[in-house]
C-alpha cells in the first residue's frame, strides 16, 4: 500500500500516481484554537473526496501544560486516555475515512490489560469510523500486545513502521534510512 502524508494541493498528484490513500498527520491540542487545523483539513478533505481518495487522519496528542510532559506518569495516568479519546471523537466527524490512533494507554505507565482494553473500547465507542493503531515507534514486544488489545476492543488493524522494522535493521541500515529519509 502506498500513501503520502498530505499537504495542501497534493491530492491530484496522488490520484495521478496511484496512491492508495492520503495520511493527514496533525499535532492536536483539543483545548486550543481548532479552526486553524480545521481550515486546512477541510480543504484536504474536499480534495480527497473530489479525487475519490481515502483519507487517513492521524492526530498526535500532547499535553497542553508545558510543565507536564507527554512521557510523564502524571500525563499517562490522568490525561492521555481522555485526550486521545476526545481528540478522536472531535476529529472523526470531519470527514476522514479512517483514524490512525495512538494507543490510549501509555505502555510505560499502564500495565493492566483490562484497563488498556477499556480505554481502546472507549475509543471505538467515541468515533463512528474505523480506526487502526499506529505504532508510535514502540518496541515490537510492546506493539504486538497493543495490537491484540486494540483489535479485541474494536480497532480494525494497524499501520506501523518503526515497531516492525527498527529491530530488524542493523545500525548501518538505520543510519542510511536516517540520512536519506530523515526517520
Amino acid at each position: 500500500m502506498i500513501f503520502l502524508f498530505a499537504t495542501l494541493g497534493q491530492t491530484i498528484f496522488c490520484k495521478v500516481n496511484a496512491f492508495a490513500f492520503i495520511a493527514f498527520a496533525c499535532n492536536y491540542f483539543f483545548d486550543h484554537a481548532e479552526w486553524i487545523l480545521l481550515t486546512s483539513f477541510d480543504l484536504t478533505i474536499t480534495e480527497c473526496h473530489a479525487a475519490d481518495i481515502p483519507l487517513l487522519l492521524e492526530p498526535i496528542c500532547y499535553s497542553v501544560d508545558p510543565v507536564i510532559k507527554k512521557s510523564d506518569a502524571k500525563f499517562a495516568k490522568e490525561f492521555r486516555p481522555s485526550v486521545i479519546i476526545e481528540s478522536a471523537h472531535r476529529l472523526s466527524r470531519l470527514g476522514a475515512t479512517i483514524m490512525k490512533m495512538e494507543f490510549p494507554s501509555d505502555p510505560n505507565h499502564e500495565f493492566d490489560e483490562v484497563i488498556m482494553e477499556k480505554h481502546c473500547g472507549q475509543l471505538t465507542e467515541a468515533i463512528d469510523i474505523p480506526w487502526v493503531l499506529l505504532s508510535a515507534g514502540v518496541h515490537f514486544s510492546q506493539f504486538v500486545p497493543q495490537v491484540k488489545i486494540a483489535c479485541r476492543a474494536g480497532a480494525s488493524g494497524f499501520v506501523a513502521g518503526r515497531a516492525i522494522w527498527k529491530e530488524g535493521c542493523t545500525w548501518q541500515m538505520r543510519w542510511t534510512v536516517k540520512i536519506f529519509i530523515g526517520v
